[in-house]
């Protein structure tokens, strides 16, 4: 835990502190709160010196974290390049726009025709924008995947800025990501995907891309540069998965509340319905439509129980468990919240395996850490946060709140303690990026995501998971899965007529959410 408030320090002060104020405020901060920890007893000497040595650490890394991360790129906006590199994610076709990011390993600057610039790629990543000129070319552009090598001809375009105050910035968008440029090419003309962009085929004056100066990193950009291609073909293949399973979703819940399915049970939010995401968010249900910590919870229930029934020792069953979570990470699109789940129950049945499980709140830290380690902006990511803020609010207080309710039945006691930590718990974060608050959230939260949650998602996944060997059985779990939704829809509706208008609020500033939750 000591470990993760300091880097985060470190961490926050580098990577989203743009005054230099307050890149030392908050390591500054954080060391006199170990310093004042120290003072009045709550740690000793050396844990308090361990806490500062750990800020220090954080800056440190988080500074060369910045300086290799920068854009190599050395170029003027407007610029003609020409680029050969490895589609790094799902390429999504809207209308007449292509749009895919690029891990880039050569470039050639200029106008064509004219003699390449100096390399200055590498391992730059870029957002290639295709603008489709024909129904063809659409057709064409949605063939290409994951994993695909690329060769194409475009202009080099700047990531626009916030033209407001509080607005959406879209280059701290991107540069979050490790993209600093955005490549612009009108139609598919030259371009050249799969084999003959790897053949060297990069359309008009590709010999420029073999003559240009080669990647400065040698052996290391190579190795990387393979590395990433074998994991984003496997990357694909699970998005061909994924696929496959959210059209048997589609099948079996129909028109209606197919595209629900896909998003609660796999979350493909691809097409889904914009009234159904509406009403759900209106009653602040909207973290269902999200697979989460409860998914991989019901996942990690299903598997063991079914072990067991099978006759496979506990030990045995944590194991088997433990190697099928990665695969279910991956199926069901690996969101921070489903990658926090799922490194918090890998690393608590291997504890429980070994008999030294006790709290949940040191698997939370460890996932925090894990996650920032291999990514450090997730901590700017409102899954990220969202997720874990409440499900530390659930771990300390549901437990205390419980207690203090003055309900006899045990069951609905928990439940309602659940509900009540976590509106309390992301009541901040939610006004401060929706600028909105349901009031109805409590009770949709403590009525119906119970009954969605134990009954309806299980229900989806088994539904899902007969379909590949009875399809009769599985048309029939989801009739039932079907009437359900009905049921709960008809709930949401009147929980609207009580309140069609919802609750407003303006972003609070940063030392309003410390103070709240302090």
């Amino acid at each position: 835990i000591l470990f993760t408030f300091g880097w985060i320090a470190g961490l926050y002060a580098m990577l989203f502190a743009h005054r230099p104020w307050a890149v030392a405020a908050l390591p500054a901060a954080g060391g006199l709160a170990c310093f004042l920890a120290w003072r009045f007893g709550r740690m000793s000497l050396r844990q308090s010196a361990c806490g500062v040595l750990i800020i220090v650490l954080s800056l440190l890394y988080h500074a060369w974290y910045l300086t290799a991360h920068e854009s190599r790129i050395i170029a003027e906006e407007g610029q003609t390049v020409e680029v050969r590199g490895l589609i790094v994610s799902r390429v999504e076709v809207d209308g007449d726009r292509a749009a895919f990011v690029v891990l880039a390993d050569r470039a050639a600057f200029g106008e064509p025709g004219g003699s390449a610039a100096v390399w200055r790629g590498g391992t730059e990543r870029l957002r290639a924008v295709f603008r489709l000129q024909s129904p063809v070319e659409q057709r064409r552009a949605a063939q290409w995947e994951q994993g695909m090598d690329i060769a194409f001809t475009g202009a080099l375009v700047r990531p626009q800025e916030a033209g407001n105050w509080g607005a959406f910035d879209y280059r701290e968008y991107l540069r979050r990501q490790g993209i600093r440029w955005i490549v612009e090419a009108k139609g598919l003309e030259g371009a050249a995907v799969g084999t003959e962009a790897a053949g060297g085929a990069a359309g008009a004056d590709a010999g420029r891309l073999e003559a240009a100066e080669p990647p400065d990193g040698g052996l290391r950009e190579a190795v990387y540069r393979e590395a990433s291609r074998a994991l984003h073909r496997g990357l694909a293949a699970v998005n061909r998965i994924r696929e496959n399973m959210a059209g048997r979703l589609d099948g079996l819940y129909g028109e209606t509340y197919g595209g629900l399915m896909r998003s609660m049970v796999i979350g493909h939010r691809d097409h889904l319905d914009e009234e159904l995401d509406r009403k759900f968010t209106h009653v602040g249900l909207a973290h269902l439509l999200a697979v989460s910590g409860m998914h991989v919870g019901i996942f990690c229930g299903v598997v063991l129980l079914a072990l067991r029934a099978c006759g496979v020792t506990r030990e045995t069953s944590l194991v088997v468990c433990t190697l099928l979570l990665p695969a279910y990470v991956l199926l069901t699109g690996a969101a921070p919240p489903v990658v926090r789940a799922g490194l918090m129950a890998a690393a608590g049945m291997e504890l429980a395996r070994r008999g030294r499980l006790r709290h949940g709140l040191g698997l939370l830290f460890f996932a925090a850490c894990a996650m920032l380690a291999w990514k450090p902006f997730l901590l700017a990511d409102m899954g990220f946060q969202l997720s874990f803020l409440i499900t530390a609010g659930l771990i300390l207080w549901v437990p205390k709140v419980s207690a203090l309710l003055p309900l006899r039945i045990q069951a609905l006691r928990s439940a309602a303690a659940v509900a009540l930590v976590a509106q309390c718990t992301a009541f901040p974060l939610t006004i401060y990026h929706f600028n909105s608050f349901s009031l109805l959230s409590f009770p949709a939260n403590l009525l119906l995501a119970p009954l969605i949650s134990v009954v309806a998602i299980p229900l989806g996944m088994l539904a899902l998971a007969v379909s590949y060997v009875h399809l009769p059985a599985a048309r029939f779990l989801a009739q039932a899965g079907n009437a359900l939704n009905d049921g709960v829809f008809a709930a949401i509706e009147r929980l609207i007529r009580l309140d069609p208008w919802g609750a407003v609020f303006p972003s609070p500033p940063f030392w309003w959410i410390s103070l709240y939750y302090a």
